[in-house]
């Protein structure tokens, strides 16, 4: 994903020195539940989550850990947006017509 490259590509020009622990959890609820389990229990950093499953994830999840999301549909609908711990972008297209 373009994402995830570019949020590394970042933090590199930032000068940020950063290990990445990558993994994809796509298909199954629990197992993305049971990854951010994981990311706690080894008291990661900060987690980034891609697509809106995997932030509501660790939304529910993680709550001492910084989680930058992206690809997220809908973040005011999916009430990530004002969680103290979480920032990010919408992956939303804009759904009105400009006159």
């Amino acid at each position: 994903m373009m994402q995830k490259q570019g949020f590394k590509d970042a933090l590199n020009k930032a000068g940020v020195k950063a290990e990445f622990e990558e993994t994809v959890a796509m298909v199954k609820w629990q197992l993305r539940h049971c990854k951010m389990q994981q990311f706690l229990k080894s008291k990661k950093d900060l987690v980034y989550a891609i697509t809106t499953p995997t932030s509501q994830a660790a939304k529910s999840q993680i709550t001492d850990i910084p989680v930058v999301i992206a690809v997220v549909t809908d973040p005011q609908r999916y009430r990530t947006v004002g969680v103290p711990n979480i920032t990010g972008t919408s992956g939303a297209a804009p759904t009105k017509r400009k006159s």
